[in-house]
């Protein structure tokens, strides 16, 4: 009966652990990539200019945006991906989500400050 009781409660807080966190995570990703791109791009088309030269030529790529298009492609593979993180993998998801939320955020403000001197 105990055993049972565990097993229950294991399985359920994998279950959680297995699905829903990384997903929830691959979500605020996905928004922090799409909210920097288009603050990005909206800063470069008002005369602004990029922190990062590679990213400014990227965005400047007619006909092709190669910034959303990379950006997508990846978070595409990490969502196939996702049911196949175990535990150290969705702590290190965690760390590089929360790393890119901190990039992301420095990149906007800056970018922003940038523009608005």
């Amino acid at each position: 009966m105990s055993q049972d009781l565990i097993f229950e409660k294991i399985s359920t807080n994998s279950l959680c652990r297995w699905f829903t966190v990384p997903f929830l995570l691959w979500t605020l990703l996905f928004s922090a990539n799409i909210f920097d791109y288009y603050v990005t791009r909206h800063v470069l088309s008002h005369g602004g200019c990029e922190l990062n030269p590679i990213v400014e030529i990227l965005f400047k790529v007619e006909g092709f945006n190669a910034v959303l298009t990379t950006k997508i492609f990846f978070l595409t593979i990490l969502l196939i991906l996702l049911p196949f993180i175990k535990h150290w993998k969705l702590i290190l998801l965690k760390i590089t989500t929360f790393v890119y939320l901190a990039l992301a955020t420095y990149q906007i403000c800056g970018t922003c400050f940038v523009y608005f001197i």
